[in-house]
């Protein structure tokens, strides 16, 4: 794993813009009216969400364990899903060391190589990010009078315009994001000739390259692991949207969230990691999250209080199922060895 000054800057930064923003987000907050709120919280949806949440990672662990059969190692659904914990972790002290982290460990655990189990890791981020770019066009079409009420509130803090005013002006911001990705291909076609000699348009092609290698990769499975690889990846974005869903059940004044608004969390989870914030993108994801989950009926201080209850959570299992993962990990390290 690369770590240099700029890296170790760019995490400093990101962390004091977390910090700052938890603070702004939580300094009017009632402490005490928060902890005697969270006095009524139903454990048992908090346990069956934190069950469909690990269940996710261990679908993952078994997608990436399909990857690697094609190239000739077979860790195991057991290890790989030991690694996977301990990957995600790691992602809560530095942020985007999960990857490098979870293959260093299946190496010890299983004797496979980095490079080869770093590769199916690529190769199955760029099916994720391909799945959510999908998602959330899906979603934004699907929520976007939820959506655009979100966006216009922050050009609108003060504002009492009527609905049908609102409706028009969440229409236009789409119409004007159409443009401009419509100018920016015309600028980059126009140009492409010099955009073509500078680095950044170099580091875009091999991303782009990555995506194709990253299909080109699931289409050498055997048909049987073709179903199971899609099974699987159905089973995580699942996994993931009905995590939030029961989370909603676990208070009174939250459990009448309905399944598209567990959508729009899902989507807006996936945009808050893209800041490179520790401990989970804390700040940023109570930003999105909270704010999201107004739009659905709750005040700003219970969707606060839900975004810090549905982090904490999250939070918790990955702490505790990762801590004993890693134990585990090194127990079977010491043992390969032997």
């Amino acid at each position: 794993m690369k770590f240099n000054f700029f890296s170790a800057l760019k995490y400093i930064v990101s962390t004091v813009l977390a910090v700052g923003l938890f603070w702004y987000l939580y300094r009017n907050q009632p402490v005490g009216e928060m902890l005697e709120k969270f006095k009524q919280i139903d454990y048992k949806w908090v346990i069956i969400a934190g069950a469909i949440y690990l269940l996710s990672h261990y679908n993952r662990a078994v997608r990436w364990n399909l990857m690697l059969k094609p190239l000739g190692y077979n860790a195991g659904n057991f290890r790989t899903f030991l690694a996977v914990l301990v990957g995600y972790l790691a992602n809560l002290a530095v942020p985007r060391s999960g990857e490098f982290t979870r293959c260093a460990i299946l190496n010890r655990t299983a004797n496979i190589p980095v490079n080869i189990s770093f590769g199916a890791v690529i190769a199955e981020r760029v099916i994720d990010m391909i799945c959510m770019i999908l998602i959330t066009i899906v979603i934004i079409f699907l929520e976007f009078d939820k959506i655009g009420d979100f966006i216009l509130q922050g050009f609108n803090q003060n504002s009492n315009q009527n609905s049908g005013q609102n409706s028009s002006q969440k229409y236009i911001i789409l119409g004007a994001i159409a443009l401009i990705g419509i100018i920016i291909l015309g600028i980059i076609f126009y140009f492409r000739k010099k955009l073509q000699q500078l680095a950044i348009y170099s580091k875009i092609e091999s991303f782009i390259w990555g995506l194709k290698d990253g299909l080109l990769s699931v289409l050498q499975l055997d048909n049987r692991s073709k179903i199971l690889f899609i099974s699987h990846t159905i089973s995580i974005w699942v996994c993931y949207c009905l995590t939030s869903y029961y989370l909603f059940f676990t208070l009174p004044e939250t459990s009448v969230l309905g399944l598209d608004c567990g959508l729009a969390v899902l989507v807006m989870s996936a945009v808050s990691v893209i800041i490179p914030a520790p401990a989970g993108s804390a700040g940023v994801y109570h930003y999105f999250i909270g704010n999201t989950v107004v739009l659905y009926g709750l005040s700003q201080q219970q969707g606060m209080e839900l975004a810090f209850l549905m982090h904490s959570a999250q939070t918790f299992f990955i702490i505790a199922a990762g801590s004993i993962a890693l134990i585990v990990s090194l127990v079977l390290a010491n043992s390969t060895k032997k």
